[in-house]
């Protein structure tokens, strides 16, 4: 083949690789989910007039000493926007007693006044149109977030409104989700969570039908009676190795026949082995898919893997100041050929004292967008030492991590370094094509470069990258010049 045909078939891998590259193989095994996409609501938008609705417009009953109290047994009105009034002939409404908002009501917003103080489990429950519930800021029991009822400290998520759909993070103030949370909620199709979450409750998840993903905390030690039952898109699921608490049919399918259960994770339960969540599966005949006990935490997107006792609590967060930061600051800035840095805490907590590895723990740190320019430092005794990485993308979100090991946790800087080669555009040390493909997509646009990438890419010093550019780093990656 002429050189002139080599440049021809390069270059045309090079533009075709503008278009294709970026694509990760995906490891179904792994299914962490990363939710942070707002809900939307679809068709018309709510007027909330802000209007109390008639007292016709409810069944209710008086209770407490001598009738001194109202609780809304039911609605029966015909408005789809409801403003509980926050008194009925004088008498303070306190209760929504259950079902009062529940099947067939065709209800998408309520709103909820200060006075009301009881809220019983399933008074929300087969709400199928229920896009939004609002609590009166002066309300002493309750909360609402975004259209969802909590407790008032928000720690307790109670209701999650059944005709909302799509991508939901339930808020880091979460500990507990309560009894049918999620009931019903079959429009809902990826549910992420903190790992502040240790009790999910009886039925929270159950009949979520088009529900793909859902990742249960790292914390979590009690899962409630069929709290995942009836799920039939959800294939997967990781218990985490903290769970020490699963209730009856927490797992179960759907039933086909009376006494007849088909469980639809029979090939996706994930457990950490010899766990207690394990020895729970394999009670019920099923062989549950062996893995690392993995830990997350969703802000920093950190994964630590390491064999943590029950009960071990992983931490992550950067850190802006101290020892650790003012070390790696004062290195950063004393080498030309590093362009910045962070920080990162990273630490495990049992029964509040820290915990220690017991094997080497493997940490997977984003790689965010200049992967191949990475290093990774630990902080020991004022120094920053070398550690060995690699760039990684084992998890099923498709992104690139940096991946190490550690015999300890502690402080680690994460680097961004590129010692400036000419024509090396992705700082790997030669010359290649993969260096012609960068300084191609960059001259079209397509690819911002770091401003280390752009110096070594840059041949003529213009200040941006040209077609005439990527084509000389092509030549010479071929043998075909040299700078």
């Amino acid at each position: 083949m002429s050189a002139k045909a080599v440049i021809i078939a390069v270059v045309c891998l090079i533009v075709f690789g503008a278009v294709v590259i970026g694509v990760q193989n995906k490891n179904p095994d792994n299914p962490p989910v990363a939710v942070t996409e707002p809900y939307k609501k679809a068709g018309k938008p709510l007027v909330k007039t802000g209007v109390p609705n008639p007292a016709t417009d409810f069944r209710y009953v008086l209770t407490g000493a001598g009738g001194s109290e109202v609780s809304i047994t039911g609605y029966i009105g015909t408005s789809s926007e409801v403003v509980i009034p926050d008194n009925i002939n004088g008498v303070p409404v306190k209760r929504i007693a259950s079902g009062a908002f529940g099947k067939d009501t065709k209800v998408k917003y309520v709103y909820i006044p200060a006075t009301v103080t009881s809220i019983v489990k399933k008074a929300f429950l087969l709400s199928d149109e229920l896009t939004e519930i609002e609590v009166s800021a002066d309300n002493e029991i309750y909360s609402s977030l975004d259209g969802v009822l909590y407790n008032k400290n928000k720690t307790t998520l109670l209701t999650f409104p059944s005709g909302r759909g799509g991508i939901f993070l339930i808020p880091k103030t979460v500990t507990k989700i309560e009894d049918y949370a999620f009931y019903y909620c079959y429009e809902l199709q990826k549910v992420n969570m903190y790992n502040n979450v240790t009790h999910i409750g009886d039925f929270a998840f159950s009949f979520c039908w088009n529900l793909r993903e859902l990742r249960l905390s790292d914390n979590l030690t009690t899962l409630g009676k069929e709290a995942l039952s009836h799920n039939y898109d959800l294939t997967k699921i990781y218990l985490p190795k903290n769970i020490t608490s699963i209730g009856e049919d927490a797992l179960l399918g759907s039933q086909s026949s009376p006494g007849y259960y088909e469980y639809y994770f029979v090939d996706g339960i994930y457990c950490v082995k010899n766990s207690y969540a394990e020895s729970y599966v394999k009670d019920l005949n099923l062989t549950p898919a062996p893995i690392d006990d993995l830990r997350h935490e969703p802000d920093s997107g950190i994964y630590i893997s390491s064999n943590f006792l029950v009960g071990t609590n992983v931490y992550s967060n950067t850190v802006t100041s101290g020892a650790g930061f003012d070390t790696a600051k004062t290195f950063a800035e004393g080498n030309e050929n590093y362009y910045g840095f962070t920080v990162y805490n990273l630490g495990a907590k049992l029964n509040g004292a820290d915990a220690v590895l017991t094997d080497d723990a493997v940490i997977y740190i984003p790689a965010g967008k200049y992967p191949s320019m990475l290093k990774v430092f630990k902080i020991e005794a004022g120094e920053l030492v070398a550690v060995s990485s690699q760039i990684v993308s084992p998890f099923s979100d498709g992104k690139k991590y940096i991946k190490f090991t550690s015999n300890s946790l502690g402080n680690f800087t994460v680097a961004e370094y590129f010692e400036i080669t000419k024509g090396d555009a992705d700082g790997d040390g030669r010359i290649s094509v993969s260096d012609a493909r960068l300084a191609l997509r960059a001259a079209a646009g397509l690819e911002t470069l770091h401003p280390a990438q752009l110096l070594a890419a840059d041949l003529d010093k213009s200040g941006t990258v040209s077609i005439t550019e990527a084509r000389k780093i092509l030549r010479v990656a071929v043998n075909l010049e040299s700078f």
